[in-house]
């Protein structure tokens, strides 16, 4: 028997005799005559098959709807008049359900655990999914960064390749008015020409000297027109290559950090080693940062650099992660390590390129000189920015 609120369990269907004289006065037969205490209703008990009177002392069970004497069911008589005097509080089973319902509540049991391990399940796959779409979100939005300079490049490449045409184009316009050259200079022997009689050949002098040293000079214009222009050419297909790979590099890096000051482990054991920093990487990131992240979310993790005996410098970490929010929101939460000591030697920066690096050599240049120049004093200059927009910045100073 097991407790339930009133609006779970239709009225109980139970008999005695007090209910009959109660109820007298409105029943009546098939006949319309009143029905006796003594008359009976077309229920046998489930145990002993007997018909079950008004006026005995039975239940019926609401599993299986079936009328039980008390007696059979071996039920004590304070039991049941407990259940009547509550009524509708408490459900009653015979015992051939309950064992029926023993099974029932196991079978429940288990479904809800199984239930349990299937929403645990459903919501690690949500997760999941949802990685998987910011992971597709933001490789469309690099896609799209990365057509986008393609195409600029590929439309220099077009650019080049239109200047080389138009300095072919030019190339044979002068070999075509070196060609007409030639057909005047023949044209003026023929009317250079005084006869046999003449003490002067001005044709020979214009065929053996002048046409030569004029033909001489042009080819050597021509020649050197070619190298300049085929110099240009090398030049704009060879800084096309560079930026297409630097392109390239940026892409490969753009996910990256590097991280100086990191202790390095003194295991002997590669692999020991590269354990220990992953180690720190997650508490750094997880509980300093307070940055969620799984294991995955680290692609790549080493050291840059061999391992020199007796440098007590620790090596830079390079570490890449599958997501660029990821790497957004360590570089952003890097002020949080300032309130530990054991990171105030520990610095982050960007993954750069070779071509990112001069860049910033030559920035810090020019902020020194900046610095330099301004004299309030108030003032520092510092190289500020994403890889691909670094500039100087003015910050006023703290007092």
């Amino acid at each position: 028997m097991s407790q339930i609120s009133d609006k779970q369990v239709p009225k109980r269907r139970v008999k005695t005799g007090r209910d009959r004289k109660q109820n007298q006065d409105e029943d009546v037969n098939k006949d319309g005559g009143p029905i006796s205490n003594c008359e009976v209703i077309s229920n046998s008990c489930g145990i002993c098959n007997e018909i079950v009177k008004d006026d005995e002392r039975a239940m019926e069970c609401e599993i299986c709807e079936v009328w039980f004497h008390i007696v059979c069911e071996k039920m004590p008589s304070v039991v049941y008049d407990y259940i009547v005097a509550v009524d509708q509080q408490i459900s009653w089973y015979c015992t051939s359900c309950q064992k029926g319902c023993v099974k029932l509540h196991k079978s429940i049991k288990e479904l809800r655990k199984q239930t349990g391990i299937l929403s645990n399940k459903q919501t690690v796959l949500e997760e999941k999914v949802n990685v998987l779409a910011e992971v597709v979100v933001e490789n469309q939005e690099a896609s799209k960064a990365t057509e986008a300079r393609l195409g600029t490049l590929e439309a220099k490449a077009v650019n080049v390749e239109d200047k080389i045409d138009n300095n072919n184009e030019k190339h044979m316009i002068m070999e075509n008015k070196l060609g007409n050259l030639e057909a005047k200079f023949a044209a003026w022997e023929e009317k250079l020409s005084p006869g046999a009689d003449s003490n002067i050949n001005y044709a020979d002098v214009v065929k053996n000297e002048a046409v030569p040293a004029l033909q001489s000079i042009m080819k050597e214009e021509i020649e050197q027109f070619k190298k300049n222009m085929e110099d240009k050419d090398k030049r704009q297909k060879e800084e096309y290559e560079q930026q297409v790979q630097e392109l390239k590099d940026e892409e490969a890096r753009k996910n990256n950090i590097i991280i100086y000051g990191v202790p390095e482990s003194k295991e002997k054991n590669e692999a020991k080693r590269r354990e220990d920093d992953r180690k720190f990487i997650m508490e750094t990131i997880e509980n300093k940062m307070e940055i969620e992240i799984s294991q995955t979310s680290l692609t790549k993790l080493f050291r840059l650099g061999k391992i020199e005996p007796n440098e007590e410098k620790p090596r830079p970490l390079l570490v890449g992660f599958n997501l660029h929010s990821i790497k957004r929101d360590v570089l952003a939460q890097t002020k949080k390590l300032r309130d530990f000591v054991e990171y105030k030697d520990v610095h982050f920066n960007h993954d750069l390129t070779k071509t990112q690096r001069e860049k910033v050599k030559t920035l810090v240049i020019e902020a020194k000189q900046q610095e330099a120049n301004d004299k309030s004093g108030n003032f520092v200059y510092r190289v500020r920015g994403p890889p691909d927009k670094l500039v100087v910045k003015k910050i006023r100073k703290i007092n």
